[in-house]
């Protein structure tokens, strides 16, 4: 039923001959390494891709020019054909390069042109990070859109130009997310990040950006401004095994400086950031402070929030409440005013008055902010390596999620009693170490993924993982730690499965507990009866944070599709984990998915699958393969749980239906 009369190919479906379908759905056959799929269909398979790929990858489907890289990548980690996957790669790449769709990793690309329909920043793109879970960075790089500040589904601010000066860093979605920097050097005063000097703030210099090499955690530019260079890195540590930091809502930004020439020089550095990162509604009125917080050093914190705290509600995909918190160590002057009064005061004198304006206004009202000025020494590198100083920006919310039948904190309040200034002075104090782990993580994914693919790889990876992670947040408490998905950019849903599972390959990499810390939310849901139907539902709400499910049964139904992708992301983590108590704890409602895909699994008839924009097909090939091995998974639940008669039971139906799977599905073209 499934092969095409010409046999070069599986169809697109069951009863569509001289069609096809990128067959991304056998990666879990390769994962959970149920060997199904007879490797002959894989042969058959990469071979029909190598002729149909097009300037910038394999498209999805026959018929239509657009690819999902997230697919692309899965679909990678199951090919047999190091020559097909090395052109994925490198494709891949070589969008990155040329595009000029400026926006945050887009998942749904035309192979032909590089235009980009939609769908940004999405979590999915940990799909990138299959090879690494089943297959054996750049000077000056050039990626569609940097990430900068990368930590969460409202912390997202990216530079989406070519340099960091001469426009503002914006949020995933395009807002402006208001961020300055200037650096001042004997006198003369040079633009280096945002567009200050577009204003009549006293100079209209801007420093030259000479370099920029993007890793996995880490975005490092290098200027030259006068007679000194300065470097600014925005890190994002990410600490899969440390629930603790992981569950840090911060990111971090590092400058230093030194002489180009043979003179020392006395420096001073200008930071600040606008009050639109507290909405995605420039109208909302909002108010300020600043405090001195004292730990083994001080620090200084300026918080912002909106006057009119709107609780688990967006504007423009920005959080309506919660506070973004801006610090640094207390050797700056400080001042949180308006913007271009601070930068003005800055260029004129270096430095700023350590004031607090209070009157509380709008946002676009002479746009307020927080600001810090601070002196350093810029020496010749033989002399010393030049000192570092840091910066963080953090965003909290209380409560942090609505959740089926509660209200849920970010984790890091049951570390720190649900105190920000101690979680504030915790980040800091942990900065050159955070920075010591960030560069050991880069060393690991980026010579895992050099292995894997090469220096293409290597560029692949480093522009993903912060968005992958950027895509999700720990909430809960520490005996009980849970990790939310938002579904970005495309319907804003709430732990949405077919988004979890092209995304879960980047757990399964870096730690197969968080796999389970994003499945744990949807079993809860289920197990516990606030869902009424037999297969397993599509997400846990319709608008992220609101995460209360769908007592009514009510919504995008994908009955085959989410019931496949649970049982093999269970199956998945189970077979990296060996947790035999997570398999027999969940094993009835995985029995319960089954059974349905037992039923409509091989006859799908007219179903949605994952890639819902094409619309309901008819009999697809690719989601019967995924209910095949759903059943296949089930099969090895059941051996881990000691229940041998379900184990034998539902391998034998496996093995019948891929039999019956290939004779319908395969392409009369051979």
């Amino acid at each position: 039923m499934g092969e095409d009369p010409s046999n070069k190919h599986m169809k697109l479906s069951y009863n569509d001959n001289n069609t096809w379908f990128l067959m991304y759905n056998f990666y879990a056959d390769v994962l959970l390494g149920t060997k199904l799929i007879p490797e002959s269909i894989y042969k058959q398979q990469d071979e029909w891709y190598l002729t149909v790929q097009n300037k910038y990858g394999v498209p999805l489907m026959s018929g239509n020019p657009n690819t999902l890289y997230d697919w692309v990548f899965i679909a990678a980690a199951a090919s047999t054909n190091a020559k097909l996957r090395q052109s994925m790669f490198d494709r891949t790449a070589q969008w990155l390069r040329e595009t000029s769709v400026h926006v945050p990793f887009a998942d749904w690309v035309d192979t032909q042109t590089g235009g980009s329909p939609g769908f940004i920043n999405r979590p999915v793109i940990g799909g990138i990070f299959a090879p690494l879970t089943s297959c054996s960075a750049v000077d000056n790089d050039v990626l569609p859109s940097v990430p900068l500040v990368v930590k969460s589904p409202y912390l997202s601010t990216w530079m989406t130009s070519r340099q960091l000066m001469g426009d503002w860093p914006r949020f995933w979605n395009g807002n402006i997310k208001g961020m300055a920097g200037l650096v001042r050097v004997n006198g003369q005063t040079y633009e280096f990040m945002g567009h200050p000097t577009a204003e009549d703030i006293g100079t209209k210099l801007q420093a030259k950006q000479v370099s920029l090499k993007v890793t996995p955690t880490q975005s490092i530019f290098t200027f030259n401004a006068g007679p000194i260079a300065l470097a600014v890195n925005f890190f994002t540590p990410i600490d899969p095994t440390d629930f603790k930091r992981l569950s840090l809502p911060a990111s971090y930004i590092s400058v230093s400086a030194w002489s180009l020439d043979s003179a020392t020089h006395e420096v001073e550095v200008y930071l600040d950031i606008s009050a639109e990162w507290t909405s995605g509604d420039s109208n909302e009125e909002v108010v300020w402070e600043m405090m001195e917080v004292i730990g083994n050093k001080t620090i200084i914190i300026g918080d912002m929030r909106l006057k009119n705290q709107k609780t688990f509600t967006e504007n423009r995909d920005s959080a309506q409440w919660g506070t973004v918190k801006f610090f640094t160590d207390s050797t700056v002057t400080h001042e949180a005013n308006s913007c271009f009064t601070m930068r003005s005061k800055f260029v004129k004198n270096g430095k700023l008055d350590n004031i607090v304006d209070q009157k509380f206004r709008k946002i676009s009202d002479n746009w307020p902010g927080i600001g810090y000025a601070r002196a350093m020494t810029a020496s010749p590198l033989k002399n010393a390596s030049p000192k570092v100083e840091y910066y963080g920006i953090a965003h909290v919310r209380r409560p942090a999620i609505e959740y089926t039948d509660s209200q849920l904190n970010q984790l890091w309040e049951s570390y720190f009693s649900g105190d920000d200034n101690k979680m504030v002075d915790f980040v800091y104090e942990d900065r050159e170490d955070a920075l010591k782990r960030a560069n050991d993580l880069d060393a690991k994914v980026e010579g895992d993924a050099r292995k894997a693919g090469g220096d293409s790889y290597v560029k692949v990876v480093s522009a993903a993982l912060r968005q992958a992670y950027g895509g999700t947040e720990m909430v809960g408490t520490a005996a009980k730690p849970w990790m939310m998905l938002k579904e970005i950019s495309s319907d804003g849903n709430c732990q949405t499965v077919d988004v979890i599972y092209p995304h879960f390959p980047v757990q399964l990499y870096m730690n197969p507990s968080l796999l389970k810390y994003l499945l744990d939310p949807l079993l809860d849901n289920q197990e516990r009866g606030f869902f009424p139907l037999k297969y397993c539902m599509h997400d846990l709400g319709s608008s992220y944070p609101r995460c209360i499910g769908h007592k009514d049964g009510k919504q995008e139904d994908m009955e085959v599709e989410e019931s496949a992708n649970m049982l093999i992301m269970m199956g998945a983590y189970v077979k990296a984990s060996k947790d035999k108590q997570f398999a027999a704890q969940h094993y009835n409602i995985s029995k319960q998915w089954t059974q349905y895909l037992v039923d409509h699994g091989l006859i799908t008839g007219d179903a949605l699958t994952t890639d819902d924009f094409l619309g309901k097909i008819k009999n697809s090939t690719n989601l019967s393969a995924k209910a095949i091995v759903g059943i296949g998974a089930m099969a090895q639940l059941a051996e881990v749980v000691g229940n041998h008669d379900d184990q034998q039971k539902y391998r034998q139906i496996a093995e019948k239906y891929v039999t019956e799977w290939i004779r319908m599905g395969e392409d009369p073209s051979n």
